[in-house]
C-alpha cells in the first residue's frame, strides 16, 4: 500500500496555469496521448472565484495559494452528475489541503465522474483513480478507466463548451527558410495557444498558420460587459510575436508569386469556436490590429466583425489593387494606398519592405482549391467568375484564377459558408465549366481543416503534456 501511494505521488502531481484571468489547476497522470482526460482545463469569469477539479469523492477543489488547494465538502457540492443543476461555490466551510493530501485521497476515492457548468465555469474530470493501482501495469494506462462510457461522453460534450479563439496567419514568403523557422519559433512561445497548422505553398510564396487559445466564457450581455483581451491573453501575444518575427525578418520586395498579397503579413482573420463568440473574436481583432499599429508602425485594416460597418475582406483587397496583376499573371511589390482609403489603425504610408496588413473577425471560411492544366488565365477568369457569388455562380463563394507552377493554374475559392456551397459543390461546376471551356479539371483540395477538427486539435494540444 505504501508503495502504490509512493508511485502514484510521483506519477501524479497538480501544477497550476496563471495567464490572463485563466487559472488552471491541471491534473497529470500517465503522460500517453490516449489517457482521457489526464487533466483539467478551466476557464472562468475575470470576476469570481477559481474553479479546478473535481478528483475524489464527489468533491471539488477551488485553490488558495500556489501549492494548496481549498476543498468544496460533498455537502457544499450538490453536483453528481452531468445532468445536476450547477450552483454556486460556497466561500465558507473549507479546509485547506496540500496536493499530497490530495492526491493521497484521490487515490482511494470511488468512482464518480464530473462534466458540469457550475456558475458559468466549465468543470471536468474523473473523481476516482481507484483502477489506476490496478492498471498502472498495463501497457496502455487510461485514467479515466472507471468511467462508463457514457459519463466520458458526456464529459467530452462538456469539454466543446470551452471558449476558443482561433487565428489564421499568412504570410507572404515560404522559401526562407531561416524566416519561417523564427517565426513558428515565435508561435511556440505561448503554451496557451498551440500552433495547430501549417500550409505551405512553394508556387505561391505562402504560408498559412492556425492557431488557437482559450478566452473567458463570452459575458451574458456583451454589450454591457464587452470583452477586453488582456496584454497577456496568450493567443494575443502568440500572434503578435508572429507578426513581428514576419516583419523583421522578410522584405516583401524580393517577394515573387503569383498570389496575390498586400504585405509581409497579408492577413490575419479571427475566429470564434466552442462557445466563444463571434463579438469577442472581433475585439481581439481590433486588438490586435490596433497593437500591429503602434509598436511596428505598420497601416492595417479591420473587416468584417472587427469593423463598425461590417465592410467585407474583398470590399478592401479591390480597393487596395488585391486583385491586379501583372501580363505574367504575378502581383509584385506592395500597393499604394488611396488618397481617399485611410487605415483603421496605424501610419497612412506603407513601408514598401512591410506593406500594410488586413486583419478582422468573421465566421469560419474554408479554402477550397481545384487545379487546371491550362496556364490560359482568360479561360480561368471566366471560370472563376461563373464559381463565385458575385458573377452569379454558387452562395458564398469567393473565386480567382491563379498561376499555379508552369502548366497549370488553380480556381481558389474562399467558402464563406459550407452548409450553402460545399467543397463538392466546388468541385463539379469547376468541372463542368472546365469541360465545356476544353481544359482538364484535377481534383480539388482544401489548404486548411474545418473549425470542428481545428477545435479537437486545440484540445489535444492544450490537454497533452509530454
Amino acid at each position: 500500500m505504501f508503495l502504490s501511494i509512493v508511485v502514484f505521488r510521483f506519477r501524479v502531481f497538480v501544477g497550476v496555469f496563471v495567464q490572463s484571468g485563466l487559472h488552471s489547476w491541471i491534473l497529470q497522470g500517465s503522460s500517453r496521448r490516449d489517457t482521457f482526460l489526464k487533466l483539467l482545463l478551466v476557464q472562468t469569469r475575470e470576476n469570481g472565484p477559481v474553479v479546478v477539479c473535481c478528483t475524489s469523492e464527489p468533491s471539488l477543489y477551488a485553490e488558495t495559494g500556489p501549492k494548496s488547494l481549498r476543498r468544496i465538502t460533498a455537502a457544499q457540492n450538490p453536483i453528481r452528475s452531468p445532468s445536476h443543476a450547477a450552483r454556486r461555490i460556497p466561500e465558507t466551510q473549507s479546509e485547506p489541503a496540500t496536493s499530497p493530501e490530495w492526491a493521497e485521497r484521490a487515490q482511494t476515492a470511488g468512482p464518480e465522474c464530473i462534466a458540469s457548468s457550475l456558475n458559468g465555469r466549465t468543470v471536468l474530470g474523473c473523481s476516482s483513480i481507484a483502477s489506476r493501482k490496478a492498471a498502472r501495469f498495463e501497457k496502455r494506462q487510461r485514467f479515466c478507466s472507471c468511467c462508463s462510457n457514457d459519463m466520458r461522453m458526456a464529459a467530452a460534450g462538456e469539454l466543446r463548451r470551452l471558449a476558443l479563439a482561433c487565428c489564421k496567419l499568412y504570410i507572404s514568403d515560404s522559401k526562407n527558410v531561416k524566416a519561417l523557422e523564427t517565426i513558428e519559433r515565435a508561435a511556440r512561445s505561448q503554451r496557451l495557444a498551440p500552433l495547430l497548422h501549417i500550409f505551405e505553398d512553394k508556387e505561391y510564396n505562402r504560408v498559412g498558420y492556425t492557431l488557437a487559445g482559450p478566452i473567458p466564457f463570452p459575458s451574458h450581455d456583451q454589450k454591457k460587459h464587452p470583452f477586453v483581451p488582456e496584454k497577456t491573453l496568450p493567443i494575443r501575444s502568440a500572434v503578435m510575436a508572429m507578426v513581428k518575427a514576419a516583419v523583421d525578418s522578410i522584405d516583401l520586395q524580393e517577394h515573387v508569386g503569383s498570389h496575390p498579397r498586400l504585405g509581409v503579413v497579408d492577413h490575419l482573420c479571427f475566429h470564434a469556436i466552442g462557445s466563444a463568440s463571434l463579438e469577442q473574436a472581433a475585439s481581439l481583432a481590433r486588438t490586435v490590429a490596433a497593437d500591429i499599429a503602434s509598436d511596428l508602425q505598420v497601416p492595417t485594416f479591420v473587416y468584417g466583425a472587427a469593423h463598425e460597418d461590417r465592410r467585407p475582406l474583398d470590399a478592401i483587397r479591390r480597393e487596395l489593387g488585391y486583385f491586379r496583376c501583372n501580363s505574367l499573371g504575378h502581383w509584385e511589390g506592395t500597393p499604394e494606398l488611396p488618397s481617399e482609403l485611410s487605415p483603421d489603425f496605424g501610419p497612412s504610408i506603407a513601408s514598401p519592405k512591410t506593406g500594410v496588413v488586413v486583419v478582422g473577425a468573421c465566421p469560419w471560411v474554408m479554402n477550397y482549391n481545384v487545379p487546371i492544366q491550362s496556364t490560359d488565365l482568360v479561360t480561368g477568369r471566366k471560370i472563376a467568375k461563373k464559381v463565385s457569388e458575385r458573377g452569379g455562380g454558387l452562395a458564398d463563394v469567393q473565386a480567382m484564377a491563379l498561376l499555379h507552377g508552369e502548366a497549370r493554374m488553380e480556381i481558389a475559392c474562399n467558402l464563406l459558408d459550407v452548409q450553402k456551397s460545399s467543397p463538392q459543390m466546388v468541385q463539379n461546376l469547376v468541372a463542368s465549366l472546365g469541360e465545356s471551356a476544353g481544359v482538364d479539371v484535377g481534383q480539388g483540395y482544401l489548404t486548411g481543416q474545418s473549425d470542428e477538427e481545428i477545435f479537437e486539435l486545440a484540445l489535444e494540444k492544450l490537454f497533452t503534456f509530454q
